[in-house]
This record gives structure tokens, C-alpha cells and sequence, in this order.
């Protein structure tokens, strides 16, 4: 669940501690599906991480691509984008971002 705490960072930094709050109940009431990570998807992302050494993904970002690689999740809700757009799946070409890229973003 490190993107929880991820998104949890973000909101409260961009929109204050209320809705942050607001967004971790919503957790708590199940609105999301959590995917566990197990000992080996850490390893497995620690050789994504290696393989990218320039990127510099983070413990996050190669955690999520572990869980896109072992569920086949092709569409990725994300802001960013280049660390998602640097990364190639086994499985298909690249990861579709969302939202979809506009001249707002």
C-alpha cells in the first residue's frame, strides 16, 4: 500500500490535512482494491529498480510496476509521467496514463 501513503502525502500537501483525512476514510470503507505486496514482488522491484538505475524510480513506482507486470494492469491512473512513461512492460508495449495528457496538465 505504499501508494496509499503516496497519495496521502499529495492531497495533504496540495489540498490540506481535511481532505486527506477525507480520502483515508474513504480507504477505510473499501471504495478501493488494495493488491498485496508479497516478499517476493520487493525483490522483483529492486530488479526493476536495477534495471533503470537512471530513472530512479523509487520503492513506489517499482512496486507498481511489479503489480501491473502480476495482474496485467495496463491503464495506470498517475501524474507522473515520465517515471510512467520511461517504464516497459513485459506484457504490452507501454502503460496508458491516466488522465490523458492535455495542454491543462
Amino acid at each position: 500500500m505504499p501508494i496509499l501513503t503516496e497519495a496521502w502525502l499529495l492531497i495533504e500537501a496540495r489540498l490540506g490535512s481535511h481532505l486527506a483525512n477525507t480520502f483515508w476514510k474513504s480507504a477505510l470503507e473499501g471504495i478501493f482494491e488494495f493488491l498485496e505486496l508479497e516478499l517476493d514482488d520487493l525483490r522483483k522491484a529492486l530488479l526493476i529498480e536495477n534495471k533503470y538505475p537512471k530513472a530512479g524510480f523509487g520503492i513506489v513506482d517499482s512496486t507498481c510496476f511489479v503489480l501491473c507486470e502480476k495482474y496485467k494492469i495496463r491503464k495506470v491512473f498517475t501524474y507522473d509521467r515520465r517515471d510512467f512513461s520511461i517504464y516497459r512492460p513485459s506484457f504490452t508495449e507501454s502503460l496508458e496514463l491516466l488522465p490523458p495528457r492535455t495542454g491543462f496538465m
